[in-house]
Parts: structure tokens; C-alpha cells; sequence
């Protein structure tokens, strides 16, 4: 376990893992990041039933492995709340496949999910930067029209 814990110690959860499983699934929106992850921000190792499933069937933090980890769940016939309805199939139909949990655009719904994805809220400091240096461009610019 420890072993696990160090290996994972850099945050599971990608910005396009959300809309990998909308892709992939069919989804009409994005799931949050609570599918996975205990935490809503999506940082750190999956704690959830749905996403230490995936983790036990090849999902890596390389976004290619998602449609592996997804095939497997399939093969399986992973039901992690005991419903009846594999946890694939739940999310197909906008529910919540963990134990726990709001279900998140059932099948004619009009919720919509986050448009950005898990761990996108915490910018960069280089994109922090970036929009600072951008900013005092267009205020010294706009100075010198003013001057001018």
C-alpha cells in the first residue's frame, strides 16, 4: 500500500479525463470530479469506488489508458454500488456509478457538468504570469493612446 501511495503520489486526476469519459461513454454531460476522487478540486490518488476500480484495471495518469481501464470495467461487469447496473452503463445514463453521490445528467436531464475538468480550477503560476505580463501590455498601450 505504501508503495502505491508513493507511486500515485502525483495527482491522478487530468483536466481531460472528465471528457475522456463523456467521450468514451457516451455521456450528454461531463462527470465531476467526485467520480473518482473524495476531493472536488479532483487532486490526488482516486478514493472513490469508481475511480480505484479503474486504477485496478490498467488507468494510468496517461490519458491513453482510459478506454483500456473502461474495456476492462466492461469485462468485468463492474457494479460498484451494487445497483444491478455495471458502472459504465450508469454513467451512459448520467448516474452516479460510486455508493455515494449525485447523479449527474440522468437520460433527459438538462444538468450540464463542469466545462473544464478535474484539477483545472488551480492555474499555473506561469499562466498566472503570463496574464499579468499581458495585462500591463494593454495598460501601458492604452496609456500611450492617451497620451498621444
Amino acid at each position: 500500500m505504501l508503495l502505491y501511495a508513493l507511486i500515485t503520489s502525483s495527482a491522478f486526476a487530468m483536466s481531460n479525463f472528465p471528457a475522456d469519459l463523456q467521450t468514451d461513454l457516451g455521456m450528454q454531460c461531463t462527470a465531476t470530479c467526485d467520480l473518482c476522487h473524495s476531493s472536488p478540486s479532483g487532486s490526488g490518488v482516486p478514493t472513490e469506488p469508481f475511480g480505484i476500480a479503474m486504477v485496478d484495471r490498467g488507468l494510468t495518469v496517461d490519458a491513453a489508458t482510459v478506454a483500456g481501464a473502461l474495456d476492462a470495467m466492461v469485462a468485468d461487469a463492474v457494479d460498484s454500488d451494487g445497483d444491478g447496473i455495471i458502472d459504465t452503463e450508469a454513467l451512459a445514463q448520467g448516474l452516479n456509478p460510486n455508493p455515494t453521490g449525485a447523479d449527474y445528467c440522468p437520460v433527459g436531464s438538462s444538468i450540464t457538468g463542469p466545462v473544464y475538468g478535474c484539477a483545472s480550477v488551480s492555474a499555473s503560476p506561469v499562466s498566472g504570469l503570463a496574464g499579468l505580463l499581458i495585462g500591463l501590455v494593454a495598460l501601458a498601450d492604452r496609456r500611450r493612446r492617451a497620451a498621444a
